[in-house]
């Protein structure tokens, strides 16, 4: 099943990627997925280890928001990068303040890499459309 998806990712691409994995609603600075009503992918998948392929370790490989802000640590985080490619990697998560985002996890941030200028940082987990549970806890 996970690879029926990310082929369909990569067929269509993003905007296709979206599609497969319901329609996102986004302002400025969120998104979250809506439900999916069109019978041809009943849930999104869940994020999965793909080290072999990622250019770190350990990396989970998750369906993403193109454009998905990346934002940097600290109490007054501000955008410090965006993501570009859908799907992305990701490194690790974290509980912490509220996301602004919803979604089954609305105090949940995933570490990662940006594509504009390598910059690493936070995003919300709202801004990924696959479950990222199996992704591991940060240690920091």
């Amino acid at each position: 099943m996970r690879l029926a998806k990310l082929s369909v990712i990569a067929a269509t691409g993003a905007v296709g990627a979206l599609t497969a994995f319901g329609a996102m609603s986004a302002s400025a600075s969120t998104a979250t997925p809506s439900a999916n009503t069109t019978g041809d992918v009943t849930a999104a998948a869940s994020c999965f280890r793909d080290d072999a392929n990622a250019p770190w370790s350990p990396a989970w490989r998750c369906a993403n928001r193109v454009g998905a802000p990346i934002y940097s640590r600290g109490t007054n985080p501000t955008v410090i990068d965006r993501l570009r490619t859908n799907p992305s990697w990701f490194n690790c998560r974290k509980e912490g303040q509220s996301t602004g985002g919803g979604g089954p996890h609305p105090n949940r941030w995933v570490w990662t890499q940006g594509d504009d200028f390598g910059r690493w940082g936070w995003v919300k987990d709202s801004d990924i459309a696959d479950e990222t549970n199996p992704i591991r806890v940060c240690p920091f």
